[in-house]
């Protein structure tokens, strides 16, 4: 096996990261030091979450865009392989840098602050702890962590801002919140989900499940969570001494249900959370707090029937939100911009997630085996054209 913080450079000629996958698999004791073994209690059952949100998505930061997809077989876990792409510019080509050495059949969560990338590895098969990559060159390079315990496996379990400061969500339904400096080896336990949901902000939502971690510009540390109680939004803030709920207002089409942070992340602007309102129809939000402001604003709500999933959402390069939403093979893809939610032509059949092209147009990211085919829709079209294709070695069997 390898070492985490063994991982290095990535030739040119090197295979996606999942040919490597079986390195990570099997004795814990070939990590040395590295292998800290899960937590006590840091994963636990939890309540089945309401709306189902995948983990493939896009990110950007100073270096670019990072979009993290999974390709193989996707009806086969072992033969699941999660890759990484970066591209340094809307207008630029997508390569791949997905860190070596891990396996990542569970699936990939990433943060962007600065001009780095944090990526954590879900657990799968033998791999019981999550192990950490970061690269500050666009994933040329990369240096090793590991944290205690297994990511939640939500798509913003993992958060970091551009002063250092991280954050991680362990354990099914988010068991412990843990935090660092800047280290990605040395981590400490923030609060325990149990004393968070005693805790006077926590009885207020009621809170099921912490679904996501985030930490602004300024150092505010934000976790989301799943509330029991209709109407409240679980957005709660650390202030030091405890935990404060985030005062935000719903419409009243959305304030008589149960609501569920699904998203969390943090932007030069600004900080913005998808939530969903879980009444007889799924009612899509997003909540914006702009930067140095205390008030959150509440965009119009976008309809989704009940028995749908959230394939991919969250926020592009240029400030709009979007979210892919489906139901089996059929998706939905709606972007909010500053007139509200706009229905775009729908994607190509397979497309995992989406992110921002060249002068307000949108790059679909479609994959299908080995092969990730980036389709373009420029903006005022109602057609999505090829404009690159990207083949990556499978290593099938190799996680068996």
């Amino acid at each position: 096996m390898t070492r985490p913080a063994l991982l290095g450079r990535r030739t040119s000629g090197a295979v996606a990261g999942g040919s490597l996958a079986a390195l990570a698999i099997g004795s814990l004791a070939g990590l040395g030091p590295l292998a800290a073994p899960p937590r006590a209690g840091a994963s636990s059952s939890s309540p089945a979450a309401a709306i189902s949100v995948g983990l493939a998505s896009s990110t950007s930061s100073g270096s670019g865009a990072y979009v993290e997809v999974p390709m193989g077989h996707l009806g086969s876990a072992v033969d699941t392989f999660w890759e990484l792409f970066h591209r340094s510019s809307p207008s630029a080509h997508w390569s791949l840098v997905t860190p070596p050495g891990v396996a990542d059949n569970g699936g990939l969560v990433s943060s962007g602050a600065g001009h780095g990338l944090v990526v954590g590895f879900e657990t799968s098969q033998s791999l019981a702890f999550s192990p950490l990559a970061r690269s500050t060159d666009g994933g040329t390079r990369w240096s090793g962590g590991v944290l205690p315990g297994p990511l939640a496996g939500v798509p913003d379990a993992l958060a970091s801002s551009a002063g250092g400061q991280m954050m991680a969500l362990l354990g099914d339904g988010g068991t412990t919140l843990d935090a660092s400096g800047g280290s990605l080896l040395s981590w400490s336990t923030v609060v325990h989900r149990s004393k968070l949901a005693t805790s006077a902000a926590g009885s207020r939502c009621g809170v099921l499940r912490l679904t996501a971690v985030g930490v602004t510009q300024s150092g505010t540390r934000l976790v989301g969570a799943a509330c029991s109680h209709p109407g409240v939004v679980g957005l709660l803030e650390s202030t030091g001494s405890g935990w404060r709920l985030e005062p935000v207002t719903l419409a009243s089409s959305a304030a008589g249900s149960p609501v569920e942070v699904l998203r969390l992340q943090d932007g030069q602007t600004g900080t913005s959370a998808l939530v969903a309102s879980l009444g007889s129809t799924t009612r899509l939000l997003v909540l914006d707090q702009r930067a140095g402001a205390r008030a959150w604003s509440v965009s119009a709500s976008l309809s989704v029937p009940k028995s749908w999933r959230v394939a991919s959402a969250g926020t592009l390069g240029d400030g709009r939100e979007f979210a892919l939403v489906a139901s089996g093979s059929r998706q939905r893809l709606e972007v909010l911009g500053a007139h509200g939610w706009r229905s775009e032509p729908a994607p190509p059949s397979g497309t995992a997630t989406i992110a921002s092209a060249p002068a307000g147009g949108l790059d679909a990211l479609v994959v299908s085996g080995g092969q990730l085919t980036d389709a373009r829709l420029a903006a005022g079209s109602s057609a999505w054209r090829t404009v690159q294709r990207v083949a990556v070695s499978i290593p099938y069997g190799s996680s068996g």
